[in-house]
């Protein structure tokens, strides 16, 4: 028992807890996404799949080329039906199975940032499960690629947000927050923020947020802050992300 309880609350031990959310998580996609339903746009997103791929120089394929934006997962999920798993000619059933993996990593994802924000087990479990139950989720899990990837990452990328700015407010306040650090914290953020955008293009509000609360700890927190350097906080996010972004817009080379 202690065992158990060792492996499941151990913070050395993570790396293996999430090894074995990934293992189960395919196995049980693909119990349940074995006869897959068809949502009225899967064909279309395949054929996205398909783009993405063929835009990457990854593989030619003679079809249609539909729209360029937000490809991240759909890029995935190209190379996992096309490169890794063709032998199995199913792909609808490989794109549904590890959308619905993914969905139970970033359950797992949240949980952990969660609890690193000090939130009680028992409570952030209840956060995981209410997230589970809601059909929008849970349900979409099992056949949508396109809605329910970006509201799991916009999820993810808000309590990361949480958690890396308690982190680094606290930094600040304790007054041993080298410029490494701060540096550090604030490339961090950078890219979280801009993560949701590789899903679906509408979603910057993090990044938004993340500009608000750099404004106010630049110019009204922080005395060490001169104006030029908080126009330079205020514009790192930007460059940083959009250097990050960048790679996942093949259109834009």
């Amino acid at each position: 028992m202690q065992r158990i309880r060792s492996l499941l609350f151990s913070a050395n031990l993570w790396h293996l807890r999430l090894l074995i959310v990934a293992c189960a998580s395919i196995v049980l996609g693909a119990w349940l996404t074995y006869e897959p339903i068809i949502w009225w746009d899967v064909f279309e997103r395949y054929f996205y799949s398909l783009t993405a791929l063929d835009l990457y120089g990854i593989q030619s394929f003679d079809i249609p080329k539909g729209k360029a934006h937000a490809m991240f997962w759909e890029l995935i999920l190209g190379l996992l039906t096309e490169k890794i798993f063709w032998f199995l000619h199913d792909p609808i059933w490989i794109r549904n199975t590890f959308n619905f993996a993914f969905f139970q990593l970033s359950l797992y994802v949240i949980y952990r940032l969660l609890r690193c924000c000090g939130v009680r087990w028992s409570m952030a479990l209840l956060i995981c499960a209410g997230l589970f139950g809601v059909i929008r989720l849970g349900g979409h899990a099992l056949f949508n690629t396109k809605d329910l990837p970006a509201a799991m990452v916009f999820l993810c990328a808000g309590i990361g947000q949480w958690y890396l700015l308690k982190r680094w407010v606290r930094c600040i306040e304790s007054g041993n927050c080298w410029p490494v650090s701060s540096v550090k914290y604030l490339l961090l953020l950078s890219i979280v923020s801009v993560c949701p955008f590789l899903f679906r293009v509408p979603l910057l509000m993090h990044l938004a947020l993340l500009e608000i609360f750099l404004f106010f700890i630049s110019f009204a927190i922080s005395k060490h802050y001169s104006v030029r350097d908080g126009v330079i906080v205020l514009m790192v996010p930007i460059i940083v992300g959009v250097l990050f972004i960048i790679p996942f817009y093949p259109q834009w080379w």
